[in-house]
């Protein structure tokens, strides 16, 4: 592909000068005239992702011309699971802090190709069967979460959603975003949604200037399952028999924030 203009990988896309289409020849060429621009940028590429081979680029022109080679990209690769208790599902659900989540810090702005993969399930037959709908989304945390760097995106109740990609059904999400350094350190918190199987995920982030990422301590999390029936059931606490409700004694060691869920599964002898 030959652009008008320098371009890098987070620029805008616009209709090529000249496209080469991808082939199997062991040369390619192509002959084209450039009037009215004293720049612009030559990107060779493969027809498949993480294609490594060599290549040598010729350009002939009539003129003295000179070239240097765009800075590289930074790129991140890490690879987890959403798993039990630490996949907290779509943000409308409750637990959705107890999702993977990654502290990102950068000295400088930042434009960031993030992409996050599911990896299916083998042995299903139909297509798609085996994803589940994810997503990613980068929030800016409280300043008490930066100073003690404690996961507590589960009990905060106001929150700035700076980014989201969309929340989807397929194999692969991708989304651009600018870390602002005026936007003190932001979270990347990766949701699946519905939780029902361990299901591992890549995250890779593709930018222009250098991420440190810290994953974010698990929440520590205990479930139990109950019933109410005559005995346990005593109403809110202005009946009389309140007290006949379950009662589960907590026991904290270290000060902090705490949230309790109840849900509600169903009725007894009912599916």
């Amino acid at each position: 592909l030959v652009f008008a203009g320098e371009m890098n990988s987070f620029s805008k896309f616009t209709k090529p000068v000249c496209h080469i289409e991808p082939t199997e020849a062991d040369d390619i060429s192509a002959t084209f005239s450039l009037r009215g621009q004293s720049k612009f940028t030559i990107v060779p590429y493969a027809s498949t992702q993480d294609f490594e081979g060599l290549f040598t680029l010729h350009v002939y022109c009539e003129h003295p011309v000179t070239y240097r080679r765009m800075p590289s990209m930074h790129y991140l690769n890490i690879r987890g699971s959403w798993v039990r208790q630490l996949s907290g599902g779509s943000r409308q659900q409750p637990t959705w802090g107890c999702n993977p989540q990654y502290l990102v810090k950068t000295v400088r702005n930042t434009d960031a190709i993030i992409t996050l993969k599911q990896q299916p399930l083998k042995g299903l037959a139909e297509e798609g069967q085996d994803l589940c709908a994810f997503g990613a989304t980068v929030a800016q945390p409280e300043k008490e979460y930066l100073e003690s760097f404690e996961r507590c995106s589960l009990l905060l109740e106001r929150r700035e959603i700076v980014a989201k990609s969309e929340f989807a059904k397929k194999p692969m999400i991708q989304f651009l975003h600018t870390f602002d350094t005026k936007v003190e350190d932001q979270v990347i918190v990766l949701s699946l949604s519905p939780p029902p199987r361990d299901t591992q995920y890549t995250l890779s982030i593709l930018s222009s200037s250098p991420l440190t990422l810290y994953p974010v301590p698990h929440m520590h999390t205990v479930t139990h399952k109950g019933a109410f029936d005559y005995d346990n059931s005593g109403g809110s606490s202005d009946n009389a028999d309140w007290y006949k409700n379950p009662k589960y004694p907590l026991d904290i060691t270290v000060t902090g924030k705490y949230r309790v869920i109840v849900q509600k599964c169903g009725q007894v002898g009912l599916s």
